[in-house]
């Protein structure tokens, strides 16, 4: 009896589905791990990411609670504390209300630190802080300074001693502080030496007034002390 013949056609087929799947499954599985491999590396970055966003939120929260420990340093029972520098007569008066009277051409305020930005500041306290002359030294931050307009430098202002002490002051000493003063504290200084010389006063001499009128052209044209050459000229 003859041996059947085997169906080779169908096997070759077989055969070859067979590795056409194994190859398919193959290319699969590497794809698979290739979505794996750039899924991870993803990640990866997205948390990279994440802790340089966290370290900066770290950081800023640190620098915000450095401000509100030197905010906290000045209570709201604090006290702020002004110098009052006016170049009028000694019988002059400011009156400012609750916080007292300013007199004569000089002097000290204290005014509770819950008070300064509310019932202290009104039209008249406004104008001698403008002017300058009422000098803040102490009992602001520094972004309290800059928000009320009183954050000038140290060296543009006088002190109530050296506005005492102008006429007894060296010439070179004066020199120097009023080259460094601003315009509304130069203004000072000139009046009190144009009230002093129409006084009689005989510590105005000639060589002070005209290097300070010199140093003043540089905010006013004519010099500040044009008043007293003036009038020396006439002599």
């Amino acid at each position: 009896m003859p041996r059947p013949r085997k169906n080779v056609e169908n096997e070759a087929e077989t055969v070859t589905e067979t590795v056409i799947e194994a190859e398919t499954d193959t290319a699969e599985t590497s794809v698979q791990e290739e979505k794996t491999e750039t899924s991870s590396t993803e990640k990866q970055e997205v948390q990279a990411v994440d802790v340089a966003a966290l370290l900066a939120k770290m950081e800023a929260m640190q620098k915000e609670m450095e401000k509100l420990k030197e905010e906290k340093a000045i209570t709201s029972e604090g006290t702020v504390k002004m110098v009052y520098i006016n170049p009028v007569s000694e019988r002059n008066e400011v009156n400012l209300g609750d916080f007292g009277v300013l007199r004569g051409s000089t002097g000290f305020l204290e005014v509770p630190r819950r008070d300064f930005g509310g019932k202290f500041m009104t039209n008249t306290a406004r104008y001698l802080l403008d002017t300058k002359r009422l000098i803040v030294t102490e009992g602001l931050t520094e972004d309290e300074r800059s928000r009320y307009k009183v954050d000038y430098p140290a060296d543009a202002v006088m002190t109530d001693r050296a506005f005492d002490h102008l006429l007894t002051m060296s010439t070179e000493k004066l020199e120097n502080m009023f080259s460094k003063l601003c315009k509304e504290h130069q203004q000072f200084v000139a009046r009190r030496f144009i009230t002093a010389y129409e006084n009689g006063d005989n510590r105005i001499g000639r060589d002070k007034v005209e290097r300070l009128n010199q140093i003043s052209k540089a905010n006013d044209p004519d010099g500040m002390f044009k008043p007293i050459l003036q009038a020396m000229n006439k002599v």
